[in-house]
């Protein structure tokens, strides 16, 4: 995780099955120290920034390669729906 200074802050473990490459394409924090990581491959993993140690969990298991072009959540519910 790089800081605004664009200086390595410190590392995250992910707990991922194997793949041959995590190439992160989007990162966002919120005030509560939850981390949202976008993959390559359309996974979303959280983290808790807050917690020393604390594991990665798989929120969405992406549906294909390629760009994410949409993302739309649900005003109420707690799903969303994605397209590439």
């Amino acid at each position: 995780v790089w800081d605004y200074n664009m200086q390595n802050g410190r590392s995250i473990k992910l707990d991922l099955p194997q793949t041959d490459t995590i190439c992160a394409r989007s990162v966002c924090r919120n005030s509560q120290g939850k981390m949202l990581i976008g993959l390559k491959t359309a996974d979303i993993i959280e983290v808790d920034d807050k917690q020393s140690g604390s594991r990665s969990v798989l929120l969405v298991c992406g549906h294909g390669e390629g760009e994410l072009w949409a993302l739309s959540p649900h005003p109420i519910e707690s799903m969303f729906a994605t397209g590439s």
